[in-house]
């Protein structure tokens, strides 16, 4: 942390999402009031929390659009507690090969413009508490290649899944590699980016692929 940044961090303490008290962005009481998710439209999403719970939004907004990339913190402890269990399911499929962990990527133009993704900063979270051999995190092998609008301005299912189209990619290194991919997202609500994602890499060679998000 630079001198500048822990000036404001004195100045301008974070204050609770929910109930405002002063010391953190989330408090441990809001934390336990928190529901869990609903069950997401598709079985291979699993998420973590209700995204109707006014906290998780508050807090999924600033990690957005607010440059408050601490947040992506506060949710890894839940993302890698779904991630151990997960793998403890598919250990014995696996070979002895690692869990992919890649995060939906983020345009070129909306990547330039927000500074960083960050559903990749959930998933270099989730990492830091996980086993160092059993899950690898490749940021790089999915990207969308097209521009499309945003989702959360897409109210209609079908016109989300639309709007997507085929706009990811798998690059060339990831190609045929096989092997469990597990997607990182933030929020999903009709599961359109998700399966969209999922498409461009079951096309590329991988059968085994989920996703895991923060909020549904």
């Amino acid at each position: 942390m630079n001198i500048i940044a822990k000036i404001l961090e004195v100045l301008f303490p974070d204050t609770c999402v929910g109930c405002g008290m002063r010391g953190a962005l989330l408090c441990g009481e809001c934390r336990r009031k928190i529901g869990p998710s609903p069950a997401p439209m598709h079985p291979f999403i699993t998420s973590v929390f209700a995204y109707q719970d006014f906290r998780i939004k508050r807090l999924v907004k600033i990690l957005k659009y607010r440059n408050a990339r601490r947040v992506s913190a506060i949710f890894a402890p839940a993302l890698a507690g779904a991630l151990t269990e997960f793998a403890g399911e598919e250990h014995l499929f696996l070979g002895g090969r690692p869990i992919l962990l890649v995060p939906i990527p983020l345009s070129k133009k909306r990547q330039r413009s927000r500074g960083y993704n960050q559903s990749e900063l959930l998933a270099q979270e989730a990492l830091k508490l996980l086993p160092g051999d059993r899950f690898v995190l490749d940021a790089g092998m999915l990207k969308k290649i097209l521009e499309t609008k945003p989702q959360a301005d897409i109210k209609n299912r079908r016109a989300r899944l639309a709007n997507l189209g085929d706009c990811y990619q798998v690059a060339e290194g990831g190609r045929g590699r096989g092997g469990a991919v597990v997607l990182i997202d933030d929020v999903t609500t009709t599961g359109a980016t998700l399966l969209a994602a999922r498409k461009a890499l079951r096309a590329a060679g991988y059968a085994k692929v989920h996703a895991l998000t923060v909020a549904h």
